[in-house]
């Protein structure tokens, strides 16, 4: 027959017994119990539409007092432990283990925790590894001007010492230049082998070749001397049906 207490095999222990249950050393259950200096849960905010408190588990999930100041408040729900400090981190470790498994690892949290925790701490570092990885691999590729190139003042400390002038629709008066407005078109690149352009007679052209067509191809000086050549052979056409037709 045992000798332990019959409390020690209760659900829980009556109010004759209370003061037994909790000067025993060995008795080790705990529930969710407060000292008698702290308010109760249910005592910080007694409007019925507050924060619901469950009786049969003493527990207060939300906030019961949320619009107080947080720097003043010593409870603010029992889902804020759920969401900060190991918590979190377990929770973490149990998403990490049902996805592994679904993706045919065989590993069980409840069955064997030690090796889903280790598996975890192998995935992070080599996540870690991985990304400092491809990020010398980018630096390398493309380089890496921030640390290259030094940051101007103004910048760095955030403000300058020039002053700018607005009216009242927004535009600059005084302390800046006039941007250029830029072209809507590529500037500086030919197509066609030709190499300049010009402006004639109120028409844009190429000045490599002196034609006037757009997207045409560069004939370069031959172009220019037979351009010249059907210039003149028509004047003189023209010249020989002037003197016929007076004739």
């Amino acid at each position: 027959m045992s000798s332990a207490p019959w409390y020690l095999n209760a659900e829980r222990p009556s109010l004759k017994h209370q003061r037994k249950w909790k000067s025993d050393p060995n008795y080790t259950k705990a529930w969710n119990l407060r000292i008698r200096e702290d308010t109760a849960k249910y005592l910080l905010n007694l409007d019925i539409n507050s924060a619901h408190y469950d009786p049969k588990t003493r527990s207060m999930r939300e906030d019961p007092l949320p619009d107080s100041d947080p720097n003043e408040k010593f409870y603010v729900g029992d889902n804020q432990y759920r969401v900060s400090g190991q918590a979190l981190e377990f929770k973490q470790l149990n998403i990490h283990a049902w996805e592994a498994f679904e993706k045919g690892q065989d590993v069980h949290m409840q069955a064997a925790p030690s090796q889903a925790e280790l598996l975890y701490k192998n995935f992070k570092i080599n996540k870690e590894k991985l990304k400092s990885e491809m990020k010398e691999t980018i630096m390398e590729k493309y380089g890496n001007a921030a640390s290259e190139e030094q940051l101007p003042k103004e910048l760095l400390l955030g403000q300058s010492e020039r002053e700018i002038e607005y009216d009242r629709a927004g535009r600059i008066i005084k302390g800046q230049e006039i941007a250029l407005p830029k072209s809507k078109y590529e500037e500086d690149v030919y197509i066609n082998n030709h190499t300049s352009v010009w402006w004639k007679d109120h028409q844009w052209g190429y000045r490599c070749c002196r034609q006037t067509i757009r997207n045409s191809y560069c004939t370069g000086s031959a172009g220019i001397e037979a351009a010249e050549e059907a210039t003149e052979l028509m004047k003189a056409n023209l010249a020989r049906k002037e003197a016929t037709e007076g004739t």
